[in-house]
Parts: C-alpha cells; structure tokens; sequence
C-alpha cells in the first residue's frame, strides 16, 4: 500500500528563507558523499537517514516549527558519525558546503574542524582519532612558531605523529646541549621554545649584549622542523637604531654589520641544534624579515630595491634562506 502525504514539508535555507524540502536533493548529496568515500551499494543506509530525516521534518510540521538548513546538516552529520561513517561525514559537508579545494601549495590558517575533515579527507582514520590528531598538529604548528601551512604539510605532519612518535609531546625544557636526550624525551617532539634560545644563546659571551636588542627574535623549533630560525623586524631596528628613520639609504647603511650578527646567531644555533640531536645534520638556516611589506606600505619601489640590496648582501652567506613576510 502507498501512502500519499498532502501536506507540504519545508525547510529554512542558508539565506534565512522558507523553501520546499527537497528530500530527493538531500538523498542524493548522501549517495555522492557514500561514492566519494569509496563505499558503494550503501543504498539502504542513505534510505534509512532520509527517512529519519523526513520523520523529523514532519514532527516538526505538526508542532509548527520548521528545520533550518543548518540543523538539517548537523543531524546528518551526527547520524552518520554514529554509525560509524565518519569519512563519510567528512565528504558530506564538504561537498555540501561546496568548500574549493586549497590550489597546491597554497597556505592557509587551519582551525580544529577543517583539519580534522581533510586527515578525514585523506587518511583512513574514524572520527575520534582525526578529530584528537587534527589537535595534536595544531599544538605542534602554535609550538612550532608557524600559523599557516598547506592541505600536504599538515597531511605530512599527521603521518608523522602517527607512525614516527609518541602522541606525548614533550613541552619541557630540553637537555643542554652537552647532554644526549633522555630515552623518554627522545620517545616525543622535543622543542627549544623562543625562551630556552634566549636563555642558552645568552650564555655565550659574544652574545649577551645582543639579545637585549629585540631587533632579533630567536624562532622556536622542535626535532620534526629542524631549522636555525630568526626574524629581523625593521620596525624595531629602525626605533634602536635609526632613531625612528626608515629612508633605505640610512637602513642600507646601518644593516651590514647586524646581518653579520644574525649570521653568527644563525651558527651558533645550527650548532646547538646538531649538539642536541646528532641525527639532525646541517639544520638550515632561516632569516625572515616579518611584516616586511607592511613596513613599506605603499612605498613599493623602496620595498623592492631593499629586498635586492638585503639580498645581494646575504649572497655571502649562500647556506642561509631569506624571507621577506
């Protein structure tokens, strides 16, 4: 026997407005989102959840009240984790929110949902396990010193938390540099935070008076990015030291002897870290001039030509990357 429904159902869209509950529409993302996933012939799932969802619509018919969008998605979503199709889920929100793609290569800030649906996306996890590692990359990125990376870094990343360490992340103050790692702390990420640099690179003599100027701001590291890393911010070098003056000519003047310093710091801290982890052999050298474009504002010619002079003087030092941010 076939039952004919007279009434209407309807549903509030994204837009806020009143429209047809299509519940063919909604059929059909689900069976897309099951193919996507690579599970075929899951018909009499996708028809159980529409029918759940249309029950639920009805109900809310007769008291009077109508199901959002929103709330349509997030019932779904929740079903479909419950029954264990978590990848699913995944491919269901995004194809309906219709979110592109990062272009290779492209970066990108990354909040706890959006990383646990692309490891989702990605790798064959269940939900609970992506959604504890999505939050596990990002404490290491934040402790790391690095706001944004691309869908393949943070995929990387989560490879190697699963299979090369502990999920422990070691936080503590790592052993000095004449002191091999303990094996507990060799067991997880270990890092030398901007306060541990500032504290060893002061013990050395030629040092100490260099890091009271914060033109220089030693970067955190830890053994899964093992790069020497330093910014020069040029508005505090010019405060210190140009008494405020950012014409490039008194900067292009002024610079040379600190871009031997930061070439010493550089060594001194690819020194410590090959002492600290004797696998990690020739750690690059990274110096980045942070805020670089902002400091010129629209001075766009004056940028260029900075970043050309700044260049052909680091040409001496050919082992170390610069990075105007």
């Amino acid at each position: 026997m076939i039952s004919l429904y007279s009434e209407s159902l309807f549903l509030i869209d994204h837009e806020g407005k009143q429209v047809s509950f299509d519940l063919d529409a909604w059929r059909q993302e689900l069976n897309d989102a099951f193919e996507a996933s690579g599970i075929h012939g899951e018909c009499w799932r996708t028809e159980n959840l529409v029918l759940c969802l249309e029950e639920k619509a009805r109900l809310d018919a007769k008291n009077n009240t109508c199901l959002t969008e929103e709330q349509i998605i997030r019932l779904l979503v929740s079903m479909l984790n419950g029954t264990g199709y978590g990848e699913v889920a995944a491919a269901f929100l995004e194809q309906h929110q219709q979110k592109p793609p990062l272009p290779e290569g492209k970066f990108q800030t990354w909040t706890e949902s959006d990383a646990t649906l692309l490891l989702l996306r990605r790798l064959p996890l269940a939900q609970a396990a992506a959604k504890d590692l999505a939050r596990l990359c990002l404490e290491n990125l934040s402790k790391c010193g690095l706001s944004e990376c691309s869908e393949d870094f943070l995929q990387e990343l989560a490879v190697l938390l699963l299979h090369a360490r502990d999920d422990t992340v070691q936080t503590t103050e790592t052993p000095t540099a004449t002191t091999a790692p303990t094996p507990q702390a060799a067991s997880g990420i270990q890092y030398i935070s901007p306060q541990i640099w500032q504290k060893r690179i002061s013990e050395r003599p030629e040092f100490a008076e260099t890091l009271q100027d914060d033109s220089f701001r030693l970067l955190p590291l830890s053994d899964i990015f093992p790069a020497a890393r330093l910014e020069f911010r040029l508005d505090r070098f010019c405060r210190n030291h140009l008494d405020g003056w950012t014409e490039e000519l008194p900067l292009l003047t002024a610079m040379p002897p600190y871009l031997e310093t930061a070439n010493s710091l550089l060594l001194t801290m690819q020194e410590i870290i090959t002492a600290q982890w004797p696998r990690l052999t020739n750690p690059a050298r990274h110096l980045i001039f942070p805020h670089f474009h902002k400091f010129f504002q629209r001075r766009k010619k004056a940028e260029t030509r900075l970043a050309e002079a700044i260049g052909q003087q680091m040409s001496r030092f050919p082992d170390i990357i610069v990075s105007f941010n």
